[in-house]
C-alpha cells in the first residue's frame, strides 16, 4: 500500500523516502514535469554538477541540455521555448552568467513568459572565506547576494537553496509561482548542495489560484455587459495573455456567442489561426491595415482580453480610453473604473456564462463588417498596385525592397513555419503576413530587444521540431547575437534567417529622424553600421547554406533553395537600399 500510494503521488520509480534523489535530480525532474524538455545552458563550475546530472540522467528524467554560445542566447532561447511549450529554462553560473542573461530575463518578465533561471553559486565554504578572510572568489562582485538582487525587478519569485532539507520546498514554491503568474523565477543553488540527498519529488507542481475578489468580478462583468448590450459597433481585441493562460478555446466561444469581429494585437498575433471566421486582422496601432485600424478605433465598445497596452497604442488610449473594457494583469478596467483581483480566465468564463443567459445577437453593423473584412483584405493589401506591376513587367529584375520582399513572403510562407519578426523596420510588415496555424508567430513587441529572434530561433526549433523557424532580422540586431546560428547548425535545425542588410540601425534612425528616409537628410552617425559579409558565416560555422540577393529574381531562386534545405540552416542576406522604408514604419515614426 505504501509503495502504491507513493507511486500515485508521483514519486520516481524505485525511490525510497530520499529515493537516491539529490537536489540536482530533484530540480531536473520538476522542470521535466513542467514540460521543459530542453535546458539552455552555458557551462560554469558552480553549476557543473547540475549540468552533469542532466547529461547523465536526462534521458531517464525527460530533459536534455542544449549548449549555447552565450548567456543572452540561452535566455532568448528559453523565452521562445516558453512561448511555444508553456515553460522554459536556462542554466548559467554565478555573476557573469546571471548579469549576461539579465536582458533576456527582463523581456520574459515584461511579456509574461514562465522562464526558470537556474544559477549555480559559490559553495558555503567559499562564501565563509570571502566574508571572513576577504578572498574574492571568481565571478563574485564581493556582494554575495548580487545575483538575486539583480533579478528582483524582473522575476516574481526568488529562492537561494543553501541546504538539501529545504530544497524541495524552495524549488516547488518557485516553480508554482512561475506557473501561476506566467513570469520568470530565479533559483540559485550553492555549489556544494547539488549532490546532497533530498526528498524525492511527490506529485506535481501545479499553478496556484490567482487573487480573486468576487465583488470586483461581478462589477466588472455588469459594467462590461451594460456597454456591450447597447453597442452598435463592438469589437473584441485579444492579446498575449489569452495565449499565456491557454484561453484560446474560451476566446473562440465568446466570439461565436456574440458574433463580434475580433482582432489581435502584435504580441497576440497567431494565438488562433487567422483564417478563423470573424478574424479581422492584427491591430498594432498606427501601422495596422486601414480597415482593421478603422474597425478597432471606431468601435463604440472595445472588449480587450489580455492586451498589454504599449506606446504603439497611444492614439487608441487617447481616443478610446473611455470606450473599452480591458482585462489584463489580473485587473479589469471598464471605461475609467478599475476592478482589481479579477483573473482573465475567470472574467472570460463568467462573461460567456452571462452572455448565454441573455442571448445576444450581433448588431447588423457588426455582421456586415465581419463579412467585409478579413483574409480577402489582407491578400489585397499585400498585392502589387498598378504602378508596381508595371515596373515589375518593365524591369528585367527589380531590386529587392522591404515592400517587394513582404509581398513575396505573403505567397511563400506556409503553415509549417514559425514566423519570428525582430525589432526592425520590417517588424510591422511581418505583422501583415498570414498565420493560419496557432502559435505561428513570435515577436518581442513590447520589450523590443533587437537581435532577439536570432538568439531565440534555437529555442523555437527545439520547442516545435515539426515547424521551421523563419527569422526576419535587421543587420544591427543580427550582429549582436550572430554566433547563435552556430548552435542552429550544430542542432541540424532547418531555420531560415533573412537579414535586411542596409548597414544601418534603420528602426532607430526612423524614430530619431525619419526625414533621412523621406527627404534625403543625412543619417545620424551613431546609426551607421560596419558591413559584414554575412554569407561567409556558414563557412565560419562549418555548416548551413547562404545566399546574398539584390534582385527579385535572385530572391526567388534563394527562396526555392531555402525551402529545400529542411535539415540545415539557410542564411539569406537581403541587400536593401539604405533609404528604403515601409509605409507601416512611416506611420509609426510620423513620416
Amino acid at each position: 500500500m505504501k509503495s502504491a500510494a507513493k507511486a500515485a503521488a508521483g514519486g520516481l520509480p524505485g525511490d525510497t523516502e530520499t529515493g537516491g534523489c539529490n537536489v540536482a535530480r530533484y530540480l531536473a525532474t520538476r522542470l521535466a514535469q513542467m514540460g521543459v524538455g530542453h535546458l539552455f545552458a552555458v557551462p560554469g563550475d558552480y553549476a557543473g554538477h547540475f549540468l552533469t546530472t542532466i547529461d547523465q540522467e536526462g534521458g531517464e528524467i525527460g530533459i536534455q541540455r542544449v549548449g549555447t554560445c552565450n548567456e543572452l542566447e540561452a535566455g532568448y532561447s528559453a523565452d521562445a521555448y516558453a512561448r511555444l511549450r508553456g515553460a522554459g529554462a536556462a542554466c548559467v553560473t554565478f555573476g557573469v552568467g546571471t548579469f549576461s542573461l539579465l536582458n533576456a530575463l527582463a523581456g520574459s518578465y515584461v511579456e509574461q513568459l514562465p522562464v526558470v533561471l537556474v544559477v549555480g553559486s559559490p559553495a558555503s565554504a567559499s562564501r565563509n572565506r570571502e566574508r571572513r578572510e576577504g578572498v574574492l572568489f571568481h565571478h563574485s562582485t564581493g556582494t554575495l547576494s548580487a545575483d538575486e538582487d539583480s533579478v528582483r525587478n524582473v522575476t516574481v519569485w526568488r529562492e537561494v537553496v543553501r541546504d538539501a532539507v529545504r530544497a524541495p520546498e524552495q524549488i516547488d514554491r518557485a516553480l508554482r509561482e512561475c506557473l501561476t503568474w506566467r513570469r520568470p523565477v530565479y533559483i540559485e543553488v550553492y555549489a556544494n548542495v547539488w549532490w546532497l540527498e533530498c526528498q524525492a519529488p511527490r506529485g506535481r507542481v501545479e499553478p496556484g489560484p490567482l487573487p480573486l475578489l468576487l465583488e470586483s468580478l461581478d462589477e466588472a462583468i455588469d459594467g462590461t455587459l451594460e456597454h456591450l448590450w447597447s453597442a452598435k459597433r463592438p469589437v473584441i481585441w485579444a492579446g498575449m495573455e489569452v495565449q499565456r493562460y491557454g484561453l484560446q478555446a474560451l476566446l473562440m466561444e465568446i466570439v461565436r456567442e456574440t458574433g463580434f469581429p475580433f482582432a489581435t494585437d502584435l504580441l497576440g498575433k497567431g494565438l488562433v489561426p487567422e483564417n478563423t471566421p470573424g478574424f479581422v486582422g492584427c491591430y498594432d496601432g498606427a501601422s495596422a491595415q486601414p480597415k482593421t485600424k478603422r474597425l478597432v478605433e471606431k468601435a463604440d465598445w472595445l472588449l480587450g482580453l489580455g492586451n498589454l497596452v504599449t506606446d504603439d497604442f497611444l492614439d487608441l488610449v487617447t481616443n478610446s480610453y473611455g470606450r473599452m473594457s480591458l482585462a489584463w494583469n489580473n485587473t479589469v478596467r471598464v471605461g475609467t473604473a478599475v476592478y482589481d483581483c479579477v483573473p482573465l480566465g475567470v472574467f472570460m468564463e463568467r462573461l460567456l456564462q452571462r452572455l448565454r443567459e441573455k442571448k445576444y445577437g450581433a448588431p447588423a453593423g457588426a455582421v456586415k463588417t465581419l463579412a467585409a473584412v478579413g483574409a480577402p483584405e489582407q491578400k489585397a493589401l499585400m498585392e502589387e498596385g498598378p504602378a508596381e506591376k508595371k515596373l515589375l513587367q518593365a524591369a528585367a529584375s527589380p531590386p529587392v525592397t522591404y515592400d517587394r520582399f513582404f509581398r513575396r513572403m505573403n505567397r511563400w510562407v506556409d503553415d509549417g513555419m514559425i514566423l519570428m519578426a525582430d525589432t526592425t523596420i520590417a517588424l510591422y510588415s511581418a505583422a501583415e503576413l498570414p498565420v493560419n496555424v496557432a502559435d505561428g508567430f513570435i515577436a518581442q513587441a513590447a520589450w523590443n530587444s533587437i537581435g532577439y529572434t536570432t538568439g531565440a530561433c534555437l529555442g523555437a526549433g527545439f520547442a516545435d521540431p515539426a515547424r521551421r523557424p523563419v527569422v526576419f532580422t535587421g543587420d544591427g540586431g543580427f550582429q549582436m547575437v550572430a554566433q547563435a546560428l552556430s548552435d542552429v547548425v550544430r542542432a541540424k535545425h532547418g531555420a531560415i534567417v533573412f537579414i535586411f542588410d542596409n548597414e544601418l540601425y534603420g528602426i532607430e534612425q526612423a524614430f530619431v529622424n525619419v526625414k533621412y528616409f523621406t527627404q534625403g537628410q543625412p543619417p545620424e552617425d551613431f546609426d551607421l553600421l560596419h558591413g559584414w559579409d554575412y554569407a561567409r558565416l556558414t563557412d565560419v560555422f562549418r555548416g548551413g547554406w547562404s545566399a546574398t540577393v539584390s534582385t527579385m529574381k535572385e530572391l526567388d531562386a534563394a527562396l526555392k533553395q531555402a525551402k529545400a534545405n529542411t535539415d540545415t540552416l539557410s542564411l539569406i542576406t537581403l541587400k536593401i537600399p539604405k533609404n528604403d522604408i515601409t509605409k507601416q514604419m512611416l506611420a509609426l515614426a510620423g513620416g
